[in-house]
C-alpha cells in the first residue's frame, strides 16, 4: 500500500471520530495515532499490520503496530516523502537527493540507498504484487522541467535497472499511479496538479520496461486504486473494469479500498468512514468524522465548481491488517485503525475469479492458466468450466489449458464461470494469439530466406532510443546497420553483429552469408553461424545487388546503367562468367531477375529455367537465334495495356498480374483492387490465390489499435477468400517504420509464409485448405519446351487450365503451316513445309549470302552443340540444327476470361538437308556455268567470223575500185614513147590475181558458214 504526499503546498488534515450516534462501538477503534506535524507519507504492510510514517524533520521512518504503540525507528536518507511495500521490502523515497533507501522488512535493517536523478523527485511511487523486486517512480531535473524520468529500480540488487522518458504519455504532470496486482497495467493521474486529473489505462511489459498507452478516460476521480485481483480499478469511489470501459457501481464520493478476500469495500468520505459490501455497494457500518481544512483551501474549494475529491493533493491510505482484521486509515499526520469484528460486519468470503484479463499467445504453443480465486480459502470446494470459447479450450486440474491453432490466429474471448454453492462468478479472458515469429532490437530494411526455408538473415537500423532508453522517433547512427541470422525452426537468433557500412543488399546460402555494404564496389562472405571469417571480392563496377544463381552460384548484379548478373563461385569467390539484364530500372534497384513459378522452376527474363542446372524448360521470347518461320507479330507483351509497358513481367504467370495493390489481365486490365492494402503478394507456388497484408486502425481516444490481417484473395476478381488477424498492437498514433530498402520482405516456403514488418518477422502458416478450394483462373499453365522434327506435321497441345464454360482457342499470329483445334488447342504444324520453305529460302543466292551475314552477327546464329547444351541442359543430336519456331495463342471463356501465350518450340533438322541442298545447287551452277561458257565462245567465234567477212568485203571492195581504176587508165589513149603495152599486161595479171584470192577468201567463207550453220 503506497502514500505519497507532495512536498509542496501540504495541507494538514485533523481526522476526528465522533462516537455517539456512530454505528461502530467505541471499542472498535484499537489503535490511535498522532504522528509528527511534517508526517510526509504513511504504509501498512497488510499480512503483519505493521504500519509506518514518513517523517522529513528527522529524515526518519517510523514503525507502529495495530495498537498505536511505536515499536522502532529506521534511519533514511533526508527528506523521506514517499513509502511502498514490496513484498518485504518498505522502500523510502528521499528528496533531498532523491534516491530510495530500502528496509528489509524480515531484518528490520536498511539493506542500502539507489541513487536517482539529481533534481525534482521521487514521486509517484508504485508497483505491482508480482514476486519480482522492480518498483517505479517518477523524476524531473528541476520542479520546472517538462522532462519526465521514469526509474525501474531493483530494491534487491539496489540498482537503477531502466530509465525512460514519459514525454508523450497522456498525463503532462504524473502526481499518482496506481498499478494492477499481475504487473499488466497502471493508471496514471495528475490529481492536484491538472484539471480534470484523468485516468489513463496504459499496458505494461515489465520484463521490457515499456509503457503503452491503451485508454485515456479524462475525468476528476480523487484518488486511485487498483484492486486486490486484476480486474477492477476503484477511481474514487466508482468501481471500473480493469480495461476502464465499465463503470460497474459507485460507493460514493470517497477513497475506496476492496478487501482482499472479503464481500467488503472501505470508503473515506470527508465525514465518515463507511463500510460497504463489494458485490452490491450495500451499508454495512459507518463512523462519522470531521476533515478539518485549512480556511484558505475550504473558500478555494467552495468556488470549485466541480466535486472534486478533498483528497486532491495528498494521498489517504484506507488498507487492511489482515492478521487483526482491521481497517488502518490514515491523512496528514493521524491514522487510525479500526476493527472489523463487528455483528453488524459480516466477514463474508468474496468469491471473485483471480486470473488475467488479457493473455498473449502463440499459434501451436500451449498456454496453461491457473485458475484462482481472490480467497484461496475457497478454491478447493470451488468447479470451473467454460460458458464460451473455442473448442479446444479445455480445464485440466484448475488451469485452462488451450493450444491455438494456425487457424486460431487474432482475437479470441473465453468466458470462464466459477461455482461453489449458492456463488457464481464469471469473467472474460481476452487471448490475442499472434504467428509463431521473432521480435528483433532493430528495424528491418532488409530480408532473405535461404532455399531451403531454415535460415533467414535480416538487416536495418537499431532502433533509435534516447540516453533514458526509450524509444525515439529520431535518426540512428547513420550508415550504421545491424546484421542478424535467424534460425526460422527454432525462432532464434543465431547470431548478430553491427555492420559500421550499412547494408545494401544480404544473401544467405548455406553455410555462407554474403553482405553487399551501402558504399564501396566490394562485397563480403561471412560464415552463417558466427559471421566471422571474412572473405571479400573487388568489383569492378558499382554493386547493386546480391540474388542466388543456379545450384550453389550466387549473383552479383553490378553497373550503373547496363547491368550485368556476375556469376561468383562461392568458394573461390570468383566470377564464372556473366549474363547481361540490360537497362531496365529494377535491376538497377537491386530487385531479384528471378521469380519463382513453380517449385524449381524459375522464370528468368523471358524464359523458364531450373534451379538446380540453369537448363531451360521454355522459351517466352526469341533470345536472338534463327527462326523456322516468322510471325506477324514479335513482341512477347503483344496486345499490352501501356500501364504495364516497363513493369517487370516475371510475376506474369496463371493468368493474372499482381500489380501495387491490383489484380491485372494480361493485356493490363484491372479486375480488382485490394481494399486498404498495404501491400500484395504473389507467390506462384500458391496460385491461384495472392495475398494481402491489411492493417486497420481504431481510434479510441488518445489510442489507436492496430490490427494486421493476411488476407488470401482470389486470382479471378479479388475476392477475399480467407482474413486472419496475425498481429494487435494498442499504442499512440505515430509514423510507422517505412523500409526504404528494395529487399523482398516476404517469402513463401512450402507451408508457410515469412512476412517482416517493422522489427518484427511473423511466421505465418498457410491454410492449405483455402487455398485448394480457390478457383482457378483462366490460364495457360507453364508451357515445356517442345522438341520438333520435321520428318512429319507436328502437334503440340496448349490446353488452358481453369475458366468457366466453353472455352475457345485461336492463333494470334498466324503463318503458312499453322494451324489450330478451336476446342481443344491442339496446334497442327507442318514442319516438312516449313522446312523446305526454309532450305529454299536459305540455299539462294541472296539466302546464303544473308545468312553469312548473320553468321559474322552476335545477334544471331544457329545454335552449335555446345551453345544448345550449354542451354537446354542436353546434347543437340549429332548432325542436327536447332531451330526456333514461335507460336502465339489465345484462349477466352464464357465469361471473357481471356490468357494469351507466346512460347518458342525448338525444332530439329538434319543438317544433311542443307548439304544436299548445296550439292544440288552447286551441281546445277557448274553445269549452267558450263553452257554459259559455251555459249560465250561461240558468240565469240561469230563475232571473229563476222569481222573477218567485213575485213574482206573491205579489201575486195579496195581491190575493185583499184582494178577499175586501172581500166580507167588503161582505156586512156596511149602516147607515143610509152611503155603502155607492159602497163596493160601487168594490171591483166594483178587483175587475175585478185580475182583467184576472192573465189579462195569466198569459198573459205562459205565453208565456215556452212560449219557454223551445221553447229
Amino acid at each position: 500500500m503506497q502514500f505519497f504526499v507532495p512536498r509542496a503546498g501540504i495541507v494538514v488534515l485533523f481526522l476526528s471520530f465522533l462516537l455517539p450516534g456512530s454505528n461502530l462501538q467505541a471499542q472498535e477503534i484499537v489503535g490511535k495515532i498522532t504522528g509528527h506535524q511534517d508526517t510526509s507519507a504513511w504504509a501498512l504492510h497488510e499480512a503483519s499490520g505493521r504500519i509506518f510514517a514518513a517523517v522529513k524533520s528527522t529524515d526518519s521512518v517510523t514503525e507502529y503496530d495495530s495498537t498505536g504503540k511505536e515499536v522502532r525507528t529506521f534511519s533514511v536518507e533526508p527528506e523521506p516523502t514517499g513509502l511502498i511495500l514490496k513484498g518485504d521490502r518498505l522502500v523510502v523515497a528521499c528528496s533531498k537527493n532523491p534516491c530510495f533507501s530500502v528496509i528489509d522488512l524480515k531484518t528490520n535493517k536498511v539493506t542500502g540507498k539507489v541513487d536517482l536523478l539529481a533534481g525534482n523527485g521521487p514521486a509517484a511511487l508504485f508497483c505491482s504484487k508480482v514476486p519480482n523486486s522492480l518498483v517505479y517512480c517518477f523524476c524531473k531535473p528541476d520542479a520546472r522541467s517538462s522532462s519526465t524520468q521514469l526509474f525501474q529500480v531493483d530494491v534487491s540488487k539496489l540498482v537503477v535497472k531502466n530509465q525512460i522518458e514519459v514525454r508523450g504519455w497522456g498525463q503532462s504532470a504524473v502526481t499518482n499511479v496506481a498499478m494492477s496486482a499481475n504487473g499488466k497495467w497502471i493508471v496514471p493521474d495528475g490529481r492536484g496538479r491538472v484539471s480534470p486529473s484523468g485516468a489513463d489505462l496504459m499496458k505494461v511489459d515489465e520484463a521490457k520496461c515499456e509503457f503503452t498507452q491503451v485508454r485515456d478516460h479524462h475525468k476528476s476521480f480523487g484518488q486511485i486504486e487498483a484492486g486486490p485481483a486484476s480486474r477492477y480499478w476503484m477511481l474514487g469511489g466508482k468501481l471500473y473494469s480493469i480495461d476502464l470501459q465499465k463503470a460497474i457501481r459507485s460507493f460514493g464520493f470517497s477513497v475506496a479500498k476492496i478487501h482482499p478476500t472479503y464481500d467488503l469495500v472501505a470508503t473515506l468520505t470527508p465525514t465518515k468512514l463507511k463500510i460497504q459490501t463489494f458485490t452490491n455497494a450495500k451499508l454495512l457500518g459507518s463512523a462519522p468524522m470531521d476533515f478539518v481544512m485549512d480556511q484558505s483551501k475550504k473558500a478555494k474549494r467552495a468556488r470549485s465548481r466541480s466535486p472534486v475529491s478533498p483528497f486532491e493533493k495528498l494521498n489517504a491510505l484506507v488498507g487492511y491488517d489482515l492478521k487483526g482484521s482491521n481497517v488502518v486509515v490514515a491523512a496528514g499526520s493521524l491514522c487510525r485503525v479500526v476493527s472489523l469484528d463487528s455483528p453488524e460486519i459480516p466477514l463474508t468470503p468474496v468469491f471473485l475469479l483471480d486470473v488475467p484479463r488479457e493473455v498473449e499467445a502463440v499459434a501451436k504453443k500451449t498456454v496453461k492458466i491457473p485458475l484462482r480465486l481472490t480467497n484461496s480459502s475457497l478454491e478447493s470446494g470451488a468447479s470451473f468450466e467454460i460458458k464460451n470459447g473455442p473448442d479446444t479450450a479445455k480445464i485440466v486440474d484448475k488451469h485452462l489449458v488451450w493450444t491455438p491453432a494456425d487457424k486460431d490466429l487474432g482475437r479470441h474471448s473465453i468466458l470462464l464461470a466459477a461455482k461453489l454453492g449458492d456463488e457464481s462468478d464469471e469473467f472474460n479472458i481476452e487471448f490475442s494469439v499472434k504467428s509463431d515469429g521473432l521480435e528483433l532490437d532493430f528495424n528491418i530494411s532488409g530480408l532473405h530466406v535461404d532455399r531451403e526455408g531454415k535460415y533467414a538473415i535480416a538487416w536495418g537500423p537499431k532502433i533509435p532510443k534516447d540516453r533514458s532508453g526509450r524509444r525515439t522517433r529520431s535518426a540512428s547512427e547513420p550508415g550504421s546497420d545491424e546484421v542478424a541470422v535467424l534460425d526460422l525452426e527454432t525462432k532464434k537468433v543465431v547470431v548478430q553483429r553491427p555492420l559500421a557500412a550499412g547494408v545494401r543488399t544480404a544473401l544467405i546460402q548455406s553455410p555462407y552469408v554474403f553482405l553487399m555494404p551501402k558504399e564501396g564496389n566490394v562485397i563480403f562472405r561471412f560464415d552463417r553461424d558466427s559471421l566471422d571469417n571474412s572473405k571479400r571480392m573487388f568489383l569492378k563496377d558499382k554493386g547493386v545487388g546480391l540474388v542466388p544463381y543456379f545450384s550453389k552460384t550466387i549473383g552479383v548484379m553490378v553497373g550503373d546503367h547496363n547491368i550485368t548478373l556476375e556469376k561468383i563461385d562461392p568458394e573461390s569467390m570468383k566470377s564464372t562468367g556473366s549474363d547481361l539484364l540490360g537497362y531496365d530500372s529494377n535491376y538497377r534497384n537491386g530487385r531479384a531477375p528471378f521469380t519463382e513459378v513453380a517449385p524449381g522452376i524459375l522464370k528468368f527474363k523471358t524464359k523458364l529455367t531450373s534451379m538446380s542446372d540453369g537448363s531451360i524448360k521454355a522459351l517466352y521470347a526469341n533470345p536472338g537465334l534463327e527462326t523456322l518461320a516468322s510471325s506477324n507479330n514479335n513482341n512477347n507483351q503483344f496486345g499490352m495495356s501501356h500501364r504495364m509497358h516497363g513493369r517487370d513481367q516475371s510475376s506474369m504467370m496463371f493468368g493474372r498480374y499482381v500489380l501495387g495493390t491490383q489484380i491485372l489481365t494480361p493485356v493490363g486490365t484491372a479486375v480488382a483492387q485490394f481494399r486498404n492494402s498495404d501491400r500484395a503478394f504473389y507467390p506462384t507456388r500458391y496460385a491461384p490465390v495472392a495475398f494481402s497484408v491489411r492493417t486497420e486502425e481504431k481510434r479510441d481516444g488518445r489510442t489507436t489499435q492496430y490490427k494486421t490481417y493476411l488476407e488470401t484473395l482470389s486470382l479471378v476478381d479479388g475476392a477475399v477468400l480467407d482474413s486472419r488477424v496475425f498481429d494487435v498492437t494498442n499504442g499512440r498514433r505515430s509514423r510507422s517504420f517505412r523500409n526504404r530498402s528494395n529487399s523482398k520482405m516476404f517469402y513463401a516456403l512450402e507451408d508457410r509464409l515469412v512476412y517482416a514488418k517493422e522489427n518484427q518477422i511473423f511466421i505465418i502458416p498457410v491454410v492449405k485448405s483455402v487455398v485448394e478450394k480457390a478457383p482457378m483462373p483462366l490460364h495457360f499453365p507453364p508451357a515445356e519446351i517442345a522438341v520438333l522434327g520435321v520428318d512429319k506435321i507436328q502437334k503440340v497441345n496448349l490446353r488452358a487450365k481453369g475458366g468457366k464454360g466453353n472455352i475457345e482457342y485461336q492463333l494470334i499470329s498466324q503463318y503458312p503451316g499453322l494451324e489450330i483445334d478451336a476446342a481443344s488447342g491442339e496446334v497442327s504444324i507442318d514442319t516438312p513445309a516449313m522446312w523446305e520453305k526454309y532450305l529454299t529460302a536459305q540455299t539462294t543466292s541472296q539466302g546464303i549470302q544473308s545468312r553469312r551475314n548473320r553468321m559474322r552477327s552476335n545477334s544471331q546464329k544457329l545454335l552449335d552443340g555446345k551453345q544448345y547444351a550449354k542451354m537446354f541442359g542436353k546434347a543437340l543430336p549429332q548432325d542436327y540444327l536447332a531451330l526456333l519456331l514461335p507460336i502465339q495463342v489465345s484462349v477466352t471463356d464464357e465469361e471473357a476470361q481471356e490468357d494469351r501465350l507466346s512460347v518458342y518450340a525448338v525444332v530439329h533438322a538434319p543438317k544433311n538437308d542443307i548439304d544436299v541442298k548445296l550439292a544440288e545447287i552447286a551441281q546445277r551452277r557448274k553445269a549452267a556455268q558450263a553452257e554459259q561458257d559455251k555459249r560465250r565462245n561461240e558468240q565469240m567465234a561469230a563475232q571473229r567470223l563476222a569481222r573477218e567477212k567485213q575485213m574482206e568485203k573491205q579489201r575486195l571492195a579496195n581491190a575493185a575500185a583499184a582494178l577499175e581504176r586501172e581500166k580507167k587508165l588503161a582505156a586512156q589513149p596511149k602516147t607515143e614513147g610509152s611503155d603502155i603495152e607492159s602497163r596493160f599486161e601487168a594490171l591483166e595479171k594483178r587483175s587475175r590475181r585478185m580475182e583467184a584470192t576472192l573465189d579462195a577468201v569466198l569459198k573459205k567463207l562459205e565453208e565456215l558458214q556452212k560449219a557454223q550453220e551445221g553447229k
